[in-house]
């Protein structure tokens, strides 16, 4: 589990991400605080 925040990107960026899997939004943790809880810090 790895927690990324992007911020500060010019106003014509694009960002491109690519992954190995599908992206499926209920696999995803939008909160730090549940992010924290999960991986035990």
């Amino acid at each position: 589990m790895i927690w990324r925040e992007m911020f500060n990107f010019s106003q014509d960026c694009v960002l491109m991400v690519l992954a190995s899997d599908y992206y499926d939004e209920s696999e995803y943790v939008r909160n730090y605080e549940e992010f924290l809880k999960l991986v035990n810090v």
